[in-house]
């Protein structure tokens, strides 16, 4: 007895400052040596923590407010096409899993969602983390995401990224980014990609496939750009001191700041990064910085699943020329240092949609993921935007061919020139599998305890 004494002690060296944790290993102490004593129902006493805990935080869950779930709910009229993806940038959280109709989304969020894609969308084209995690893949307006997802059609109230058109109220869409499905002989070295650094992968990405070749014919078209901007609006109680690497920020509570850019950017995608350094109160308080409506945010420590977010980047479009930049910085204290700002002009994305060689055909009917047919000018690589893992089938011209991950990512093939029949297929792996494990897991539920007539079961002991 004194052995488990004293490893249930243990724990307290570390959760000292937590009194409901060393209650609740004092509880469940107790209930150990008096369940030894052969008082079973002392075991009680371990469910009083986890029940009283539940119901705490229970009571503080922050639910969907009945009037913004109307208007989540009311976005379901608009009419899509399967040939491409849409996204709601309508309350992104609250939507992120809202499908329709086998529409393709790029939005997803839960625990079990295929890495690489998760990878693709914070790491590669390095869309924001606004949110606590970053298990989360919420839409957004990053048009370098946008376009090589093939997000034709975008449901917004405020954020609208370049070369979307209103077709009706709140709905936008966009003939410039790229198919679901196509095909492309400009090849980039994956060794060379790996050897660029952000924000040059983003456009070099999206005018390739990065696939294992010696080609590297292809230099980025971002340039970095020297910001010129005056100050328009303050709030009064925003402090911001000048460092020698970037600006310390200091507010109590909300504040914002508007900047004028004095110089011409239209047609251009802007790209800012820097670093968040120095956050006080990082432990008890999330820091978020807002501009122009794309929100990143470093979670506090104590966070459930913390983000640990500490490079904020920002791609910023619009129809118009981006003339101004708003900005709203959370409460709190810390630093933005390395504060880099890249253009790059909208052409390098509208013109890439002219160069590859379109898939046509149907999606997501009878159990087929895409049936058609495709016009290949040129050796290359058969590219999707299906994020790669076992499962899928390529059939070209009713043979299957070597499934690939292209572009560090997606499903894709080496395709040759000419027309050719396209099938895609999916199957989840160990499917059959685990249907016949079900199948003999219930038979075997169903049966169990059963015994001949005169034989004696078998009996449990202590």
């Amino acid at each position: 007895n004194i052995k488990i004494i004293l490893l249930l002690a243990l724990p307290v060296l570390s959760f000292y400052q937590q009194p409901l944790a060393i209650l609740d290993m004092i509880l469940c102490g107790i209930g150990i040596l008096l369940y030894l004593k052969n008082i079973k129902s002392a075991l009680l006493l371990l469910i009083i923590m986890p029940i009283a805990i539940s119901f705490v935080n229970n009571q503080e869950e922050n639910y969907v407010l009945s009037d913004k779930y109307q208007q989540v709910s009311k976005i379901k009229d608009i009419k899509l096409g399967n040939d491409s993806r849409s996204d709601i940038f309508k309350e992104p959280l609250n939507t992120v899993n809202q499908v329709k109709n086998d529409v393709f989304r790029t939005s997803i969020y839960s625990s079990i969602s295929n890495t690489r894609y998760n990878q693709f969308y914070y790491d590669i084209i390095n869309n924001p983390i606004s949110i606590r995690n970053r298990v989360a893949c919420l839409s957004n307006s990053n048009i370098f995401f946008q376009g090589m997802m093939g997000v034709k059609t975008i449901y917004s109230e405020n954020i609208v990224p370049i070369g979307y058109q209103e077709i009706e109220k709140n709905v936008y869409q966009n003939k410039d980014v790229l198919p679901l499905i196509y095909a492309s002989n400009d090849l980039f070295s994956y060794k060379e990609f790996e050897k660029l650094s952000f924000p040059q992968t983003l456009d070099t990405l999206y005018n390739n496939v990065i696939v294992e070749t010696d080609q590297i014919n292809y230099q980025s078209k971002v340039t970095e750009t020297k910001l010129k901007v005056s100050v328009k609006s303050k709030s009064d109680y925003l402090g911001i001191i000048k460092l020698s690497n970037g600006y310390r920020i200091n507010t109590k509570k909300k504040a914002k700041l508007e900047l004028d850019i004095n110089q011409d950017l239209f047609n251009k995608i802007m790209i800012i990064e820097f670093d968040l350094k120095k956050v006080k109160l990082i432990k008890n308080t999330d820091t978020s910085i807002t501009i122009n409506g794309v929100r990143n945010r470093l979670s506090s420590l104590n966070a459930a699943y913390p983000n640990k977010n500490t490079h904020f980047t920002y791609i910023l479009s619009q129809n118009e020329a981006i003339d101004k930049l708003e900005i709203e910085f959370s409460k709190g204290r810390y630093d933005l240092s390395d504060i880099r700002v890249y253009t790059i002009d909208y052409d390098i994305i509208k013109e890439r949609n002219q160069e590859v060689d379109t898939f046509k055909g149907i999606y997501n009917q009878n159990g087929i993921l895409a049936d058609g047919e495709i016009d290949v000018k040129e050796d290359g690589y058969l590219v999707t935007s299906f994020a790669y893992q076992n499962g899928y089938k390529i059939l070209v011209d009713n043979k299957e061919v070597n499934s690939e991950c292209v572009n560090k990512t997606f499903l894709g093939a080496k395709i040759s020139k000419g027309k050719h029949q396209v099938k895609i297929t999916f199957k989840p792996p160990m499917k059959d599998i685990g249907f016949i494990v079900s199948v003999l897991g219930i038979l075997l539920l169903a049966f169990q305890g059963r015994c001949k007539k005169g034989e004696k079961r078998i009996e449990r002991t202590d």
